[in-house]
């Protein structure tokens, strides 16, 4: 405010101007009441907007004049390297093309910006003498006003579903975060904003909820329901950016739709193999491995299956079942059951059942109980039992032969092989004297179980001299499936004559 020599007078604050008569006591008090000029700029509205700048749309500042007499400001445009007379324009980030001074009275103007790539903020001033009152009062330089620009279009950093099958209602979950706010997608997907195709029956509903995370991106969130598509059905899903819209009022670029989305209509139940792992166990905890191999990939079953997806019976107290969840790399999930704990007593068959209805694929199908499959065990702690019985002829001359059966129980394992030996040399995991006068060039040791290893033979041939010739099973040839070691067994003999 430019300084005046006051002089009080009855109350009335008089400049030394009335005693030279130069303006009337009038004149006089309206400038001593009167403030000086100013120029104030309003915050920028958006369009489209609502909350920046974006490209093709237009910021819009409203600057109010007070106290003003005489508009020095000019209507006129420029641009951001080149702003119109009467305003400082400070780019940081965008250019523009436009930025325009219209309107102007001596109450207030318009400014408007348009035209801008790049983001950013855009800060503009009126600046200093944009008006001045009767005595040539000029405004000072205003305060800032912010365009806030950002031409970015919005674009999705992440396009997700929930299942990769589902039932013939096709009830999925579409999850689309975008990089950064977008306005809220409609709620029944009236704009198209999501397509959904290749359902051959009813096509499903879409119900959109929009939210924000933690790092002010937001996130639309589609459920799908209540469809009815055809099984095998292959759905695909698309979001459709030119639907959306940031707010700065970019519309999304179809050029940068996400990756389609797609599931399958699956209405086939699940089905399974089951595998026991050990045929005999020597624990009366019933421990033992279990395999479950399923048609298809499931949801999975609880690690400590408690939903009962497995049961077992032969025990006074079932073993407690610990289940773990794979896949075989080939669509096909598997579940693998390890028992322990249990109380199974010696002799018991110990069956596992797979209960199929407790079972559901990704689509939601549960199983058949029909489909139930079941695999038994048998518990057996006892020691190893090794038996010899014959020979098959005795005596047995140099021309003749004869065979010793062997049977051995309750053994898991056994170092003993198919091998050929003499009476001197024998097979391993035999014990043969023939100090007594007699002697034989080839014994056999020969396997003839139909499986596994219970049933043997030891056959004595080329016999010479006189006299017995004892065999027994060594000490340390098998183990219990209790995982004791076995004893010797008894011998037997083969006598030679001449």
């Amino acid at each position: 405010m430019q300084k005046r020599n006051l002089l009080i007078v009855g109350g009335l604050f008089l400049t030394p101007f009335l005693f030279g008569c130069k303006e009337s006591v009038v004149t006089a008090l309206k400038h001593v009441i009167s403030t000086d000029p100013t120029a104030t700029l309003g915050s920028p509205s958006y369009s489209p907007g609502p909350n920046g700048l974006g490209t093709g749309g237009t910021a819009t500042i409203s600057v109010t004049f007070a106290n003003a007499h005489t508009a020095n400001l000019a209507a006129g445009s420029g641009s951001t390297a080149s702003a119109p007379a009467g305003l400082t324009v400070t780019p940081s980030g965008p250019s523009c093309t436009t930025v325009a001074v219209s309107s102007v009275t001596t109450s207030g103007a318009t400014i408007s910006v348009s035209g801008c790539t790049g983001d950013g903020t855009i800060a503009i001033k009126v600046n200093a003498g944009a008006v001045e009152d009767e005595s040539g009062v000029q405004s000072p330089e205003s305060s800032a006003a912010t365009v806030n620009v950002d031409t970015t279009t919005p674009v999705t950093t992440a396009f997700t579903r929930s299942k990769a099958k589902t039932t013939t209602s096709a009830a999925n979950v579409i999850t689309a975060t975008f990089a950064g706010r977008v306005q809220d997608l409609s709620a029944t997907n009236a704009n198209g904003e999501f397509t959904i195709a290749n359902c051959t029956g009813t096509q499903p509903n879409v119900a959109i909820v929009m939210t924000v995370d933690g790092s002010n991106n937001s996130i639309a969130t589609a459920t799908l329901s209540g469809g009815a598509c055809a099984n095998g059905n292959n759905i695909d899903v698309d979001l459709n950016l030119d639907k959306v819209t940031d707010f700065s009022g970019n519309d999304g670029d179809p050029s940068d739709n996400p990756t389609t989305l797609n599931f399958t209509i699956d209405t086939t139940v699940p089905t399974a193999t089951l595998a026991v792992q050990d045929a005999i166990v020597g624990a009366t905890t019933g421990a033992n491995v279990v395999e479950a191999t399923f048609s298809e990939l499931i949801q999975a079953i609880s690690t400590t299956n408690a939903n009962g997806a497995f049961t077992i019976t032969g025990c006074t107290t079932a073993p407690s079942v610990a289940v773990a969840m794979s896949d075989d790399g080939s669509g096909h999930s598997i579940a693998t059951a390890t028992l322990s704990g249990g109380n199974c007593p010696n002799t018991n068959t110990v069956t596992v059942t797979l209960n199929m209805d407790k079972v559901t694929d990704e689509a939601g199908n549960a199983g058949l109980v029909g489909g139930n499959q079941t695999g038994t065990y048998d518990i057996d702690t006892a020691n190893v039992s090794i038996g010899l019985s014959g020979p098959s002829l005795d005596p047995i001359d140099s021309t003749q032969s004869a065979t010793i059966t062997m049977n051995m129980l309750h053994a898991e394992t056994t170092t003993l092989v198919d091998a050929t030996g003499t009476s001197s040399a024998p097979p391993a995991g035999l014990v043969i004297d023939d100090t007594n006068g007699a002697t034989c060039t080839s014994v056999v040791l020969t396997n003839v179980s139909s499986s596994g290893h219970e049933d043997w033979e030891i056959t004595f041939s080329g016999c010479t001299g006189t006299g017995p010739i004892t065999v027994q099973v060594a000490a340390g040839i098998a183990t219990s499936y209790a995982g004791v070691v076995s004893t010797a067994s008894a011998s037997q003999t083969v006598n030679v004559v001449p």
